[in-house]
C-alpha cells in the first residue's frame, strides 16, 4: 500500500489493523530483533520483516 507522508509517498503494508512503514534494514535477523526489543522497550510497536537477502524494522504509524 502507498502512504502519503511529509516526504512525499511512501510504501506501507496493514498488519493486523495497524498500518507500519520500513525504518531500517538489516543484514542479520539478530540486529533487526534487537532494534525491535530497543523499540518495545521505548513503548513503540515494530514489527521485523523477512525479505530477500534482508530483514527491515517497519514502526507502526499513528492513526491519522
Amino acid at each position: 500500500m502507498d502512504i502519503q507522508t511529509p516526504w512525499g509517498r511512501e510504501r506501507g503494508i496493514c498488519y493486523l489493523g495497524q498500518t507500519f512503514m520500513p525504518i531500517n534494514v538489516y543484514k542479520c535477523v539478530h540486529e533487526a530483533i534487537l532494534v525491535c526489543r530497543q523499540d518495545l522497550e521505548a513503548g513503540l510497536l515494530s514489527i521485523v520483516v523477512v525479505e530477500t537477502n534482508r530483514f527491515s524494522v517497519w514502526w507502526e504509524l499513528p492513526d491519522w
